[in-house]
Formats: structure tokens, sequence, C-alpha cells
């Protein structure tokens, strides 16, 4: 029953998010702020799209959008939305074939290479100390650590955010959908 309530949930977020208005919103919020100066949220675009393999659909949904910098860049917002009924520590190595099934797909369909911001929704009930994919390496000395391949993530956990904070969002359809 748990997975059918997480899975419920997530169909109704990813459809939530898939609205622009919302997405704007949410992107808006939890984003980065170095990241949010930069973007030209106008030109926000949502993809039909997915760069999940089966294994990695059992364990999320995503959603993508193209957005421009206000510079003119192109860039691929992705956004994971995780379902799992607990909390997994290998998620960081998800996140790494995530980015690397989607850089493929850009070269396969012959596209220009876009820079892609993965963000990790978590909205489970348990407390997540999200550990980034370098934390699994600490033991190895500095030297070694150049083989690592390197890329950030944001993680949101919609469980560590209180009810005040919810509240405050500007816009009322995803405050409902959050508070829900």
């Amino acid at each position: 029953m748990p997975n059918r309530i997480n899975n419920i949930h997530d169909k109704f977020i990813k459809e939530l998010l898939s609205d622009k208005e919302v997405a704007i919103a949410f992107l808006e919020e939890y984003l980065p702020s170095d990241l949010r100066n930069v973007i030209n949220f106008q030109t926000l675009h949502y993809e039909d799209t997915t760069y999940l393999t089966k294994e990695l659909s059992a364990s999320f949904s995503d959603l993508v959008w193209t957005v421009q910098t206000f510079n003119n860049e192109r860039l691929k917002v992705c956004l994971l939305l995780e379902h799992k009924s607990y909390i997994d520590e290998n998620v960081p190595f998800q996140l790494l074939e995530y980015l690397a099934l989607a850089y493929q797909k850009q070269i396969k369909n012959k596209k220009q290479i876009e820079l892609i911001v993965p963000i990790l929704y978590y909205h489970g009930k348990q407390k997540w100390d999200f550990k980034k994919f370098t934390s699994f390496f600490e033991s190895y000395p500095d030297n070694f650590k150049r083989y690592l391949p390197g890329f950030e993530n944001e993680f949101i956990d919609l469980n560590a955010l209180k009810a005040e904070q919810i509240m405050a969002l500007k816009h009322g359809m995803l405050r409902g959908a959050l508070l829900l």
C-alpha cells in the first residue's frame, strides 16, 4: 500500500510541476540563488522526455525542463522525484547514471550538449541525511580523488520543511500540493 500512495503522490506532483507557472514557482523557491539569478524563467519549457532506464524508473520519475540563462545559454533542469519507501544511500550513483544517460541521449539525438542541473526531491517520512557522491570516497588520498566524476545536485527533503515554510510559498497551488 505505501508504494501505491507514493506513486500516486509522484504522479500528482509530476502532473502539477508540468505546468509552467507552478514549475517556475517551484524552481524559484528551491534552486540556489546563484542559479536563480541567471535563469530567464520566462523561457522555461517543459520537455515531454525522460532519461530513465527501466531500472531507474522503478525508483524515480523525472521531469525535464529546458531554460535559457540571461546570457542565452541553454540548460536543462531535471527534477527527480524519489518515491522509495526507504532511504537509499546509493542514490548518488543513480544520479551519476541518470546524468550519463541524459548526456548520451543528447549526443545520440545529435543535439547541442546542454548542462543538466539535477534536483532530487524526496518526500519520504524519515529524515534523510543525504550524502554527496564524493563522500563515498573520503578515505582515499586526495591524489586519487581526481579520478572521481564531479557533479553537484540539489536535494530537497520535503520532510525537513516546516509547515510555516510551505505556508510562506507565494504560489497557492504549489503550497497546497506540498502540504498534501
